[in-house]
């Protein structure tokens, strides 16, 4: 980054840290290009049995966090509940970062080289690959599991809208959706349009949980349900 002069205030920007057991890493897609900023939770424990592979959650943060410090992305949502209960969150957690606003061209080709980077370098259960977001981050992960719907082995949109059209793609991948009500920023129809179709479509099965009192600021309640992990460490890709 640049060198700011002595006189410079130091900013909140610049004392921002990435949570305990948090790692900070880049990719770039080629030589030329630009440069991804990601951080990755590896779990306490990973290295005490180097037999165990470790499902992965794929978490994609909302518009406000788009960025390139790599740290911005870690500070609402999924990696705030998982720095609060880093000592015993069974999973590997990838927080990619997009630079401005969806996970599509590009930015999605990041992610999806994040992940790769992830598999290669760390034992990943590639059967048990998780996608969830929140807001932006929400609509990316409707998206890019009916883009790939072979990658993943559940999805967790959080307060997002699916492309309705497409939601034949994900008839097999177990999906458990959250929204708040009183969204005004996201309407509430979204997720509860999509769920209409997809179970429909996939059955009764589909998973939906609606928060009567909130508005688009449900994720931490969404990430704090205690039936979240056990249900998604129960998923298995099909």
């Amino acid at each position: 980054g640049t060198v700011h002069g002595q006189s410079q205030p130091v900013t909140q920007e610049s004392k921002r840290r990435l949570p305990a057991g948090f790692q900070k890493k880049t990719l770039r897609l080629d030589e030329n290009g630009a440069e991804y900023r990601y951080a990755i939770f590896i779990p306490p424990q990973y290295n005490l049995n180097p037999n165990h592979k470790w499902p992965v959650i794929l978490f994609l943060h909302g518009s406000g966090e788009c960025g390139e410090d790599g740290i911005r992305q870690t500070t609402v949502g999924l990696p705030v509940y998982v720095s609060m209960h880093a000592a015993q969150f069974p999973f590997i957690v990838v927080m990619p970062q997009a630079h401005s606003m969806w996970f599509r061209g590009q930015e999605a080709a990041a992610v999806g080289k994040a992940m790769e980077d992830t598999v290669r370098d760390y034992r990943v259960d590639t059967d048990r690959i998780y996608i969830t977001g929140l807001s932006m981050g929400g609509f990316g992960a409707w998206e890019m599991a009916i883009a790939q719907p072979d990658a993943f082995a559940a999805i967790v949109p959080v307060c997002g809208a699916a492309p309705k059209d497409f939601l034949a793609h994900i008839a097999q991948v177990p999906v458990w959706a959250f929204h708040g009500a009183q969204d005004t920023h996201v309407p509430v129809a979204e997720s509860r349009e999509a769920i209409k179709e997809l179970r429909r479509i996939a059955g009764p099965g589909v998973k939906y949980t609606e928060y009567p009192d909130m508005g688009h600021e449900c994720w931490d309640r969404a990430y704090g349900e205690p039936d979240l992990w056990k249900w998604l460490l129960a998923q298995k890709r099909k």
